[in-house]
Formats: structure tokens, C-alpha cells, sequence
């Protein structure tokens, strides 16, 4: 399903809006569709995008690596079935760590692009279903025993050197990591925890807030995504960790894992897909559309236009986002009709300068042109 959006309503259509507020006709829009898709062995969650491979968290299957230097036709370049159930991974130089649910983690080696060659692992006295990997140190969200930090330097001897402990009966489902900080989301009343990492052997607690669900998490810059199953997405400033504040809480289905990527955030939401929302103004975020896919979207994996959905028992759903700019949608709804016309007409009597599309500070019939041409050409 591809979808229109307008003032973050779901219209029906082709595109998706990154920013309703912007005015001038230089709104980027989203005009996701789909590229391809493969039905993986397992059940696909997480994934991470290198080049023209992908490699993916694939539940009872362990990890798979696609090949998707075509989109349209993805081809099976290797597979490892791993003791447990691949959850979460990331990839940190030519090494692909695996969160691997009962078996801890399982680290492979990715040197040669699209195959897969066991270096080592570790059993956590968790579960392991969250990741998050800074060189070769490694820090596993392992469920109800908390968070685990190891040293993976030598991934045939793996190390634990640090442990820090939840409390309450909550359960530690994901981790992020940066600037000496780890951001835990918790889950069965958890909620959301920052953690003084610099020292493993030493961690502590910084901050936190509570009522925050705590399926899934992301960091950009002193923002920080929070997801949950029934409490949406949430939005939290953290530029002082110390003291962290909710921004704003969109109710956004069944959410499964959130990633960040620039301004846009990507939301793996079970029985609605995929869903898009700008924050690039994280005080009032906007739900941009959904992507519904054939299964349950859980984890989803960004690299430039592509997005790769794990869709649970469908495999994966390879999205083209088809990021682009439409010269003449003033409005910012990515549909061309009348009321750009109308938009256009009453900026060029005010002599604004958005109605000056031919950049030549004059309000005349050159820019009379440039707008019907850009209307004209439609957008992508």
C-alpha cells in the first residue's frame, strides 16, 4: 500500500510528506513503493544495509544475507542457523554482531561481502533481544538480567565486562549507545533509563522517565525515539541526561522498533507496516503516512532511499522511499491540484518571495511560467 499524506492524515495514494510547515515549493516528499521483497526462512526482524547486501535478524533461522543489488529480484547469498532466534544485530567494521535471543550473542565475519563465517559467541544469563556496538564492545539488552557489556576484540574469546542489574521485575528489550551513555528502553513497566557506561565495570544510573514503553530505541544527536506497544512513540530530549524530557507521545498502533534516520523516523509497527514521522521539530513530530505491508512490520533497516521492513512471517518488503522535490506543491501535501494554483496566485499579488520562481526578484509573467512548467512536469 502506498499512501498520500496531508496534515499527517492517511489520504490514500503515492506519497508521504517530510514537512507540512514549509511553504515556497521546496518540500522534499516521500513516494514510497515497492522495490521487492524475498520470503526468508525464518521470521525477519532486524536488518542492516551494506552496499548491495542485506543481512537480517531472521528469528528461528538465525541470520540471513541478501543480495539486493537488484531490488526487484533479491537473491539468497548465504544463511546461518543459529542455536537461538536472531532478534537485533548490528554490523561495526567487518563484523556482524547478532543478538540472539536464548544463545546470547553470535559474531560473524563479513569481510567478503554477502557471506557469513563464524568467529565466536557468548551465552548472557538473559535473553538477548537488543543490541548496540561501539568498535569491538558490545552491549546486549539480555531481557530480565539487564544490560551486558562484552569485549569483543577477540570474538573467539569473548569477555563480560560489565552487568548492570534492573530491578522490579522489568525486562531490558533494546539499547542504544553514545558519548559514554547507554539508553535502555524497558519494558512491563520499565520505561526508559540512561546509564553511565564510560566505566563497564562500574555502571550507573544518570536518568530516566517511567510510563515509557519499551520495545524498541533510537538516538539521534540529543533526541531520543522511544517506542512501546500500546504507548506509541515518544519523543525525548536529552541533552541533559541528568534530566530528560518527554516532548511529545504519538499513538501510532502497535509499534515493534523505531530507527532514526537524519530527521525522519521509521517505525516498525506490526499490522499497520511501516510507519514515517518527521521530527525534525521533535516538540511537535508528525506522523508523515504508513507503508502497510503483507505481514507484521518489526524491525526496519535505512541505507539513502531504500527501506528494508522485517514483515515477521513475510519475509522482508524492500521500499524505494523515492525522496523527492515537487517545485510546484506550495501547499506541502505532495498532490498538485487547486489549491497550489490558488496558493501561487495570492503570493504573487503580495509580492512574497516564495511566488519568485524564477529568482530574479521581480513578481512578473517569467514567474507566471515557471510555475505553470513545474505543474506541468507533476511531481515524481
Amino acid at each position: 500500500m502506498n499512501a498520500r499524506v496531508r496534515s499527517g492524515i492517511v489520504l490514500g495514494g503515492v506519497c508521504g510528506l517530510v514537512s507540512v510547515s514549509a511553504l515556497g515549493g521546496d518540500v522534499p516528499c516521500i513516494f514510497p513503493e515497492l522495490a521487492g521483497s524475498y520470503d526468508t526462512a525464518g521470521t525477519a526482524r532486524a536488518s542492516v544495509i551494506d552496499g548491495g547486501y542485506v543481512y537480517i535478524a531472521d528469528g528461528n533461522a538465525g541470520i540471513t544475507v541478501l543480495d539486493i543489488s537488484d531490488l526487484s529480484v533479491p537473491v539468497l547469498s548465504d544463511s546461518f542457523d543459529t542455536s537461538g532466534n536472531g532478534l537485533d544485530l548490528r554490523m561495526s567494521g567487518d563484523r556482524i554482531y547478532l543478538a540472539d535471543d536464548t544463545a546470547g550473542l553470535v559474531v560473524f565475519d563479513a569481510s567478503v561481502p554477502g557471506t557469513l563465517g563464524v568467529l565466536g559467541g557468548f551465552d548472557t544469563a538473559g535473553r538477548a533481544f537488543g543490541i548496540d556496538v561501539v568498535g569491538t564492545t558490545v552491549y546486549l539488552a539480555d531481557r530480565e538480567n539487564g544490560l551486558v557489556v562484552l569485549d569483543a576484540s577477540d570474538p573467539g574469546s569473548i569477555v563480560q565486562i560489565g552487568h548492570y542489574p534492573v530491578s522490579g521485575g522489568a525486562f531490558v528489550l533494546d539499547v542504544v549507545v553514545g558519548g559514554g551513555l547507554a539508553y535502555l528502553a524497558k519494558d512491563n513497566g520499565g520505561g526508559f533509563e540512561i546509564v553511565d557506561v564510560s566505566d563497564p565495570g562500574s555502571m550507573s544510573a544518570v536518568g530516566g522517565l517511567s510510563g515509557l514503553g519499551g520495545l524498541g530505541i533510537d538516538r539521534n544527536g540529543d533526541t531520543v525515539c522511544s517506542v512501546g506497544s500500546t504507548s506509541g512513540l515518544s519523543t525525548i530530549d536529552v541533552s541533559d541526561p541528568s534530566n530528560p524530557v518527554l516532548l511529545q507521545t504519538l499513538t501510532l498502533g502497535s509499534c515493534r522498533s523505531v530507527t532514526m534516520d537524519g530527521a525522519l523516523v521509521f517505525v516498525g509497527n506490526n499490522s499497520d507496516g511501516m510507519s514515517i514521522v518527521d521530527v525534525s521539530d521533535p516538540g511537535s513530530a508528525v506522523i508523515l503516512g504508513e507503508y502497510d505491508t503483507p505481514g507484521n512490520g518489526y524491525g526496519v533497516g535505512v541505507s539513502g532511499s531504500v527501506a528494508c521492513i522485517g514483515d515477521f512471517f513475510s519475509g522482508v518488503q524492500l521500499v524505494d522511499l523515492n525522496s523527492s522535490v515537487c517545485e510546484a506543491d506550495l501547499t506541502g501535501d505532495c498532490v498538485l491540484d487547486f489549491f497550489d494554483v490558488s496558493l501561487f496566485l495570492m503570493l504573487l499579488s503580495e509580492n512574497d518571495p516564495r511566488a519568485d520562481l524564477s529568482g530574479d526578484g521581480m513578481y512578473d509573467f517569467f514567474d507566471v511560467s515557471a510555475f505553470l512548467m513545474a505543474l506541468g512536469s507533476g511531481c515524481p
